[in-house]
C-alpha cells in the first residue's frame, strides 16, 4: 500500500511543470499629436493662425482640433460636399447621370470636378443650386452638425468667398464615412490614382485613402478618409504667405498618419481585444494568435494548479497511511 501511494505521489510531482506565462508590457504612450504638429510648424517657421486641423479616429473616438472653427480658404475641398449633395439627389431619384446641369452632363461633371479638380464644371454644379448664399446654406444645413446647421453662427465671410471651417469639412467627412454605401462612385474617384493632386503621396500605397485636395497660390488643403487599421478622418487647411504650404501639408499629413498608427498600436497594447478594421488581414491574424496564446496560457495555469492540488492530496494520503501502520 505504501509503495502504491509513493508511486502516485511521484507521478503527480512529474506533472508539476513550471509554466511560463506570456505577459507583454504595454507600449510607451506616443507623444501627443499637438506636440508633433507644432514641431512641423516650427520647422517651417509658421504660426498657428496659418493652419487649421481637425482629426478624428473612428475607433478610439480620439479628436484633435487646431483652429477648427476658424474660416479659412478651402480651395478645391469645397468640391467634396458639393458633389455629395448632387449624389444624394441622384440617390433620391431627383436626378440621374444624364441630367444636364448648366451645360454639363451630371456624370461627366462629377468626374471632372473630383478627379480633374476642374473649376468650370464645379461652378456649373454650384450655380445649379441657386445663388451663392443658397448654395452655402445648403452645404451647411445638409452636412453640418448642430452648430453649423444654425446659420446664425456663420461668419459673414462664408458668403463672400470660398471659406469653410475645418470643423465643418470634418462633418462632411464623417457623413461620407458613415454613408459610404451611398457614394461608391465618389469614393472610387477620391481614391483614383488619376486624381490630380498638389501634394506627393505621403501615406503608404497599400493604405486606401479617400481624398480631396485643393491648392491656390499660398493655400494647400486636404480632406481625407484614411482606411488604416483604425480608420481616421483628417482635414488640413494651410494658408502660408511665406510659400511653405505645399511642404508643410505633406509633412503634416505624414505626421498625422504616423501618430495614428502609433496610437492604435498603443491602444491595442493596453486594451486587449481592441478592434481593428476587418479588412486588415495582417492585424486580424496577429490578434487571433494573441487570443490563442492567452487561451493556451490559461489552460497551462489550470493544469499547474490542478497538479498542485493532486500532489497535496497524495501527501495527505501517504501521511495517513504511515500513521495507520
Amino acid at each position: 500500500m505504501m509503495k502504491k501511494y509513493l508511486n502516485v505521489m511521484l507521478l503527480s510531482s512529474l506533472l508539476v511543470i513550471p509554466v511560463p506565462v506570456h505577459a507583454e508590457e504595454p507600449l510607451e504612450k506616443p507623444r501627443s499629436l499637438d506636440d508633433r504638429v507644432h514641431e512641423v510648424l516650427d520647422h517651417y517657421c509658421m504660426s498657428d493662425d496659418t493652419v487649421a486641423i481637425s482629426y478624428y479616429n473612428t475607433v478610439s473616438r480620439e479628436t484633435y482640433k487646431l483652429n477648427d472653427d476658424t474660416y479659412m480658404f478651402a480651395a478645391s475641398t469645397y468640391k467634396l460636399p458639393l458633389n455629395m449633395y448632387y449624389y444624394m439627389k441622384q440617390n433620391a431619384g431627383e436626378l440621374n447621370d444624364d441630367s444636364m446641369i448648366n451645360g454639363y452632363r451630371l456624370a461627366d461633371a462629377h468626374y471632372l470636378s473630383i478627379v480633374n479638380s476642374d473649376n468650370d464644371s464645379s461652378e456649373a454644379l454650384m450655380n445649379g443650386l441657386g445663388s451663392y448664399k443658397t448654395y452655402k446654406d445648403l452645404m451647411m444645413t445638409t452636412f453640418g452638425d448642430d452648430y453649423y446647421r444654425d446659420i446664425s453662427h456663420a461668419d459673414p465671410i462664408l458668403y463672400q468667398d470660398n471659406d469653410y471651417p475645418a470643423g465643418f469639412l470634418m462633418n462632411v467627412l464623417q457623413y461620407l464615412y458613415t454613408h459610404q454605401a451611398d457614394f461608391p462612385e465618389l469614393l472610387g474617384y477620391m481614391s483614383s490614382p488619376d486624381q490630380i493632386n498638389a501634394v506627393a503621396k505621403t501615406i503608404p500605397e497599400e493604405i486606401t485613402v479617400y481624398q480631396k485636395q485643393g491648392w491656390y497660390t499660398n493655400v494647400n488643403t486636404v480632406a481625407e478618409i484614411v482606411m488604416a487599421d483604425q480608420p481616421y478622418l483628417a482635414v488640413i487647411l494651410i494658408d502660408d504667405p511665406n510659400g511653405n504650404s505645399v511642404n508643410a501639408l505633406a509633412n503634416l499629413n505624414s505626421t498625422i498618419y504616423a501618430y495614428a498608427q502609433e496610437a492604435a498600436a498603443y491602444m491595442r497594447s493596453v486594451v486587449p481585444g481592441t478592434k481593428a478594421r476587418k479588412t486588415s488581414v495582417k492585424t486580424s491574424k496577429t490578434e487571433g494568435m494573441t487570443r490563442l496564446h492567452i487561451q493556451i496560457d490559461l489552460f497551462k495555469i489550470l493544469v499547474f494548479y490542478g497538479t498542485i492540488v493532486l500532489l497535496l492530496v497524495d501527501i495527505v494520503l501517504v501521511i495517513r497511511s504511515i500513521r495507520n501502520q
